[in-house]
C-alpha cells in the first residue's frame, strides 16, 4: 500500500506527459485549398476589387495564429461536379459560364451580361433593364474551374459534417464568391453560388430537412433569396445595408 501511494505522483506526471505529446485534437474544420494558392485561374483583372489577394489574405492570417491553426482539421479540395452545380443553377447558366470561359482562353476577358428580370419577386434581384451588360462580374478561361473547386469546398465541409463523430464547425475560404448570383444569372462578382449548392446538396442527404442561411454582409445576398424564395426547407436571413436605389444591389428592402 505504502508503495502505491508513493508511486502515484510518478504515474500522474507520466499520464500528463504522454498526453501532452498527443497531437492536438481538432476542434473545427478549415477549407483552404484557394486561400493556398489564390486560384490564380480566376482572374485577375487589372484594378478590379476581386482579386486573389482577398482570399490569400485570410488564410495568411489564420495561419499566423500557430495554436488556432493546429486546432484546425485541413479538408482537400474537391471539385463540384456539373450535377452538383445543377442543385441550384440551371443547366443552361452552367452552359453559358463554359462559353465564356472558352472565349476567355483566347486571351479576352469576358464580363457577364444581364439577363432578364427574375419573376421570383420585386426583393429578389437586381434592378436592371433588360440587355443591360456588366462591368463588374468577369470570366477569364480559368474561373469557372475556380467557381467549381469554390463550391466544392462547401461541400467537403457538409460532407465533414454529417460524417459519424464529424467536426460541427468550420470555415471554408475560396473565391470567386456566390451569393449574388441567382439560378440562372451571375452577378456581383459571383459566378455561381456556393452556399446555395451546399444547402441544397444538404437537403439531398439522408436525414436533412432544413437549412438555415444566415448571410451577414454589406450586400444583399438576393442571389440566394431568389433561389430559395419559394422553399419551406430553407430559412435564408440577411445582415444588410440598405439604402432604396442607390446602394447595390438596391434590393432586400425591409
Amino acid at each position: 500500500r505504502s508503495r502505491l501511494f508513493h508511486n502515484a505522483p510518478m504515474a500522474r506526471k507520466a499520464k500528463q506527459k504522454a498526453k501532452a505529446s498527443e497531437a492536438p485534437r481538432s476542434r473545427a474544420f478549415v477549407a483552404c485549398h484557394q486561400a493556398e494558392t489564390g486560384h490564380a485561374g480566376h482572374g485577375p483583372v487589372l484594378g478590379h476589387p476581386e482579386q486573389a489577394e482577398r482570399v490569400r489574405a485570410c488564410g495568411d492570417r489564420l495561419r499566423a495564429n500557430k495554436s488556432l491553426w493546429s486546432l484546425l482539421k485541413k479538408l482537400p479540395a474537391r471539385r463540384a461536379t456539373d450535377s452538383e452545380l445543377q442543385l441550384a443553377h440551371d443547366e443552361s447558366h452552367i452552359k453559358g459560364l463554359t462559353k465564356l470561359a472558352d472565349l476567355a482562353a483566347t486571351g479576352k476577358t469576358q464580363f457577364v451580361p444581364h439577363g432578364p428580370m427574375c419573376m421570383n419577386g420585386p426583393r429578389s434581384e437586381v434592378r436592371v433593364d433588360e440587355g443591360d451588360s456588366s462591368d463588374d462580374t468577369y470570366v477569364t478561361s480559368g474561373s469557372l474551374e475556380a467557381a467549381r473547386f469554390a463550391a466544392g469546398g462547401i461541400l467537403q465541409g457538409v460532407d465533414e459534417m454529417l460524417m459519424e463523430d464529424g467536426l460541427q464547425r468550420g470555415l471554408v475560404l475560396c473565391r470567386p464568391p456566390g451569393h449574388h448570383a441567382s439560378r440562372a444569372r451571375s452577378s456581383g462578382f459571383c459566378l455561381v453560388n456556393n452556399v446555395a449548392i451546399a444547402a441544397a446538396y444538404a437537403l439531398s442527404c439522408e436525414g436533412i430537412e432544413r437549412v438555415l442561411i444566415f448571410d451577414w454582409d454589406v450586400h444583399h445576398g438576393q442571389g440566394t433569396q431568389q433561389i430559395f424564395e419559394q422553399s419551406d426547407e430553407v430559412l435564408f436571413i440577411s445582415f444588410h445595408r440598405h439604402d432604396g436605389q442607390s446602394f447595390y444591389p438596391a434590393t432586400g428592402s425591409p
